[in-house]
């Protein structure tokens, strides 16, 4: 299963990743997420840092964001794990991934 992650642009995956953090914060079918919210916020914090940074940056802002863009996209695989494996019919994801995703409030990426 892929997630598209890798294939968004720099402000659709910051606006991607905050989606998903506002998603599930608070969700009690999501009690300890892992990593935690608190971690995936901190770098998505970092990654838009460094992601205006390297607007107009040096080459090596530019090597900096990416670094974050891959940590974050990193957190975001562990966290859609955490979410595929414990909400409630985790059983049955791979059924229909999409659906599972449309239940927590977000939309799937295109295929």
């Amino acid at each position: 299963m892929t997630n598209g992650f890798n294939r968004l642009s720099d402000a659709n995956l910051l606006t991607r990743s905050t989606g998903i953090v506002a998603a599930m914060t608070g969700n009690t079918d999501l009690p300890t997420p892992l990593p935690t919210l608190a971690v995936v916020q901190d770098c998505i914090d970092d990654y838009a840092a460094a992601l205006n940074k390297a607007q107009g940056g040096s080459v090596y802002d530019r090597a900096a964001k990416n670094a974050k863009r891959k940590e974050l996209i990193a957190l975001l695989h562990n966290l859609g794990n955490y979410v595929l494996f414990t909400a409630p019919g985790a059983m049955n994801w791979w059924q229909n991934p999409r659906a599972l995703i449309s239940q927590r409030g977000l939309q799937p990426l295109p295929q």
